[in-house]
């Protein structure tokens, strides 16, 4: 695992319009950092929540739904903007 914290530069992740940003990172450490930020928010994975699907769109915008222990659903939005990518 992915052991670099990522600053919040704007955003909540509760839609589509307030998406959580990172500082420029690689993929590795963003999809790392957003589910820190998840677990952060929401509680322990596999306890308090658990991943239900991860997409990432074209549209700049990773989405992740995930379904409380309470059983309610919920999208978090996350800015993928300003990812980094191998010269690979």
């Amino acid at each position: 695992m992915v052991s670099e914290q990522l600053a919040i530069i704007a955003g909540d992740g509760d839609s589509r319009e307030t998406p959580v940003r990172f500082a420029p990172s690689y993929v590795a450490a963003r999809v790392a950092a957003e589910r820190r930020y998840i677990s952060d928010r929401f509680g322990k994975e596999n306890v308090d929540w658990e991943e239900q699907m991860h997409v990432t769109s074209l549209d700049f915008q990773s989405v992740w739904s995930i379904k409380l222990s309470d059983d309610t659903v919920r999208s978090v939005y996350f800015d993928t903007a300003d990812t980094l990518y191998d010269d690979e």
